[in-house]
C-alpha cells in the first residue's frame, strides 16, 4: 500500500513550504536534484505527461519522501521545483504489494435494495402463548404482569404497530425498492417468513417487531 495518500491539486500547487527568505537550503536542494537525476532523470521523457507516479522502494530510499525530489537545478532565492508539483507520488513497499492489492476480489454488492418485515397481525399469527413457569407473585399487576418475560406473554395481546408500515413504505421509497415484492406486512410478517426468506441478495434488511 502507499505510505501516504496521493496529493491533490491544491497540495501539488503548494508543495513543501519554502524556507524563510535568506535561509533557503541550496545545498540540500542540490542533493535532492542530484538524486532525482540519478533515479528518474533517464525517465523524464516518459514522465512528461504523467500525473500519478507509483514508486516501490526499499532500504534507505524507503524512508525518503520522493515527492520532495527537485526536478530542476536549484537557484538561490527561488522555491525549488518539487516533484510533487508536477505529479502525485505514492510509495509502495514493493511492486508485488500493488499486484496483491489488485488481485483482491472486490466484494459483490447485493442485487436487491431491501427486504422489510413489519406491521404484523399479532392476534392472528402469534396467538399461541409461550411456555410459562408456575405462576408466582412477581409484584406486578394488570397489563404490566401480562408482558413480564419471566412468566411468558401472549402475542395476541400485543397492540397493533401501524407506524411500522409507514416506516417501511418510506424506506422502500428512499431505497427504490418495490413495496409489493420487497415488503412483508400484516399476516405475512411472521417469524417463519423471516427464517425462510433469502436475505443474502438484499443490501438492507429491516426487521420491525413481528409475530
Amino acid at each position: 500500500m502507499p505510505t501516504g495518500p496521493a496529493r491533490g491539486p491544491a497540495a501539488r500547487a503548494a508543495g513543501p513550504r519554502p524556507a524563510p527568505a535568506g535561509r533557503e537550503s541550496v545545498p540540500a536542494s542540490a542533493q535532492l536534484y542530484a538524486l532525482y537525476k540519478d533515479l528518474l532523470g533517464s525517465l523524464e521523457p516518459a514522465l512528461r505527461d504523467v500525473r500519478s507516479l507509483l514508486i516501490a522502494t526499499d532500504g534507505p530510499l524507503a524512508s525518503l519522501p520522493l515527492a520532495a525530489l527537485v526536478t530542476q537545478p536549484p537557484q538561490a532565492g527561488q522555491s525549488p521545483a518539487w516533484l510533487v508539483r508536477q505529479m502525485a507520488v505514492s510509495q509502495l513497499p514493493s511492486s508485488s504489494a500493488l499486484l496483491a492489492l489488485r488481485r483482491v476480489a472486490q466484494p459483490t454488492v447485493a442485487a436487491k435494495a431491501l427486504m422489510g418485515f413489519g406491521d404484523p397481525l399479532f392476534g392472528v399469527a402469534g396467538g399461541a402463548k409461550l411456555a410459562t413457569a408456575p405462576r408466582v407473585d412477581s409484584g406486578l399487576s394488570g397489563d404490566a404482569a401480562r408482558y413480564d418475560a419471566q412468566w411468558g406473554f401472549s402475542y395476541a395481546d400485543m397492540p397493533a404497530l401501524p407506524d411500522t408500515r409507514t416506516e417501511l413504505l418510506a424506506l422502500a421509497s428512499a431505497l427504490g425498492a418495490n413495496p409489493k415484492a420487497d415488503l412483508l406486512m400484516g399476516a405475512q410478517a411472521t417469524r417463519r417468513a423471516v427464517l425462510d426468506a433469502n436475505l443474502l441478495d438484499r443490501r438492507v434488511v429491516a426487521l420491525l417487531p413481528m409475530a
